[in-house]
């Protein structure tokens, strides 16, 4: 991951994760997670999660305001996933504000990198994964096999996605795409970002960046060669 995306990823992880609140039925389930564990003890806990006991007596207790990746090392130690112990958050930075907003938080998978350029490339290998907030991914069936999240690379969808921006898409086989969606189109073992269109006879990926042309693949091509799609969902841009 490159310094830009590495800034961008680390922002929206401190967004999302450190404005995650304590409540007291996070307190009861964390309570409970610990007994199912056979963890008896506030340190025998912490020790196997590599945090502070202060840590986990605070989150006991309703007191603590921990960010995603101590809640991360928390789930980790306990065996469960993070969305079964996280409850919920408040945040509206613009605002200066306490909101209340959705509970649950999915945590998915970001890939290196998917080309916004002349050519695809292969999509990366898994970097991280990303705390998401369900209100992100409503509606998608099976989120945490269908969605994942993608690093932008390239020009080609200027000025809407930029090098280094994040991507969330779901799997097309789950959603519907129209005319005008961004997709994530893989043929051949190569990646590229673009805007759909599919006409009688062929699917054209649009880019966005005049300097570049658009992609039209002849759909006989398609049924030989085979192809995916992917839906994108959200863009996460730097300020």
């Amino acid at each position: 991951m490159d310094v830009n995306c590495q800034e961008n990823f680390s922002l929206m992880k401190q967004r999302i994760g450190d404005n995650i609140i304590m409540d007291e039925s996070l307190s009861d389930k964390l309570r409970a997670a610990m007994k199912k564990k056979g963890l008896h003890t506030q340190s025998a806990l912490a020790k196997r999660a590599g945090v502070g006991q202060a840590t986990i007596h605070r989150m006991l207790h309703g007191s603590a305001n921990p960010g995603y990746e101590t809640l991360e090392q928390i789930a980790r130690a306990l065996d469960i996933p993070l969305s079964q112990l996280v409850g919920e958050h408040k945040s509206d930075m613009k605002l200066g504000r306490n909101v209340k907003i959705e509970a649950n938080i999915i945590p998915l998978p970001v890939y290196a990198g998917v080309k916004c350029g002349l050519n695809g490339v292969t999509r990366g290998e898994m970097i991280d994964l990303f705390p998401t907030p369900v209100r992100m991914i409503a509606g998608i069936p099976n989120p945490e096999q269908n969605c994942f999240w993608v690093v932008a690379e390239g020009d080609s969808m200027l000025p809407r996605i930029k090098d280094g921006d994040l991507v969330l898409a779901v799997k097309g086989d789950v959603v519907e795409i129209k005319k005008g969606d961004f997709v994530i189109f893989t043929m051949d073992d190569e990646t590229t970002l673009k805007k759909y269109q599919e006409t009688d006879h062929s699917i054209i990926l649009w880019p966005l960046n005049d300097n570049y042309d658009p992609v039209e693949i002849k759909k006989k091509e398609l049924a030989i060669r085979g192809f995916t799609l992917c839906k994108v969902l959200w863009i996460s841009s730097r300020p």
